[in-house]
């Protein structure tokens, strides 16, 4: 799920001054619907300057920018509707417009949460094919790695819970899945063990184990007392 620039522009002043504003303003209209921008365009691209005393600082990118899109989108009513601004300092994209795979995921997994089996297994397996990955990988802005996290642990949860719900075969793949997004997460392995000793699997088991002592180790850390406890009693029972 990276960064998508429809906009390229010229070798103008006005150009050079909206791309900057569009790489930090179209993947932060993309992460919500709704984003307060000006303020926060103001704290990382001019630091320097007032917001009461340079507006144009502010509006003058923001309007080429704009028309970049409108002109990378084939321009007419649509294009130039793309983003609406909400109030004074607000802008979102038109999902009248446009579409992200981000509010598809999103909205899959609100759909979910309402729904009862089987569409509710459906609809996260819906939304999980949707995750192509991490969110704007690379960028450092804040509301980028809040963004980045908040949707991997979604997907994350979808993929433990889709997990519950299916085969017993297909449990492992599901988990596997959901450890690479979380690597870190130790309750994953614990559920990686219970759904290979499920299916009898003692290799699987061991490699689980020894995948999650490899993570920990070069931190001078262990499993936790109940991760060892499982994985003994998981090896005894297989």
């Amino acid at each position: 799920m990276a960064e998508h620039n429809p906009s390229r522009g010229g070798a103008n002043d006005s150009a050079q001054g909206a791309l900057p504003l569009a790489g930090v303003g179209i993947p932060e209209l993309g992460s919500g619907r709704d984003v307060p921008f000006r303020l926060t365009a103001y704290s990382r691209l001019w630091p320097d300057s007032d917001p009461a005393e340079d507006r144009d600082t502010f509006w003058g990118p923001m309007r080429d920018a704009r028309g970049h899109l409108v002109k990378a989108l084939g321009g007419g009513p649509a294009g130039s509707q793309v983003i609406q601004r909400i109030g004074r300092s607000s802008y979102r994209l038109n999902n009248g417009f446009c579409q992200t795979d981000v509010w598809q995921l999103r909205d899959k997994l609100n759909a979910a949460r309402a729904a009862t089996p089987p569409n509710k297994a459906a609809l996260l397996q819906s939304a999980v094919d949707l995750y192509t990955g991490p969110y704007l990988p690379g960028s450092e802005h804040e509301f980028a790695i809040t963004a980045r996290r908040a949707l991997d642990r979604e997907v994350v949860e979808a993929l433990v819970q889709l997990a519950s719900m299916s085969p017993l075969e297909a449990a492992p793949a599901l988990l596997e899945r959901a450890t690479s997004i979380a690597p870190n997460s130790e309750h994953l392995y614990r559920s990686r063990i219970q759904a290979y000793a499920a299916l009898g699997d003692t290799t699987a088991i061991h490699h689980c184990y020894q995948e999650l002592t490899e993570l920990l180790s070069p931190m001078k850390l262990r499993p936790a007392a109940p991760t060892v406890d499982l994985y003994q009693r998981a090896v005894r029972s297989t």
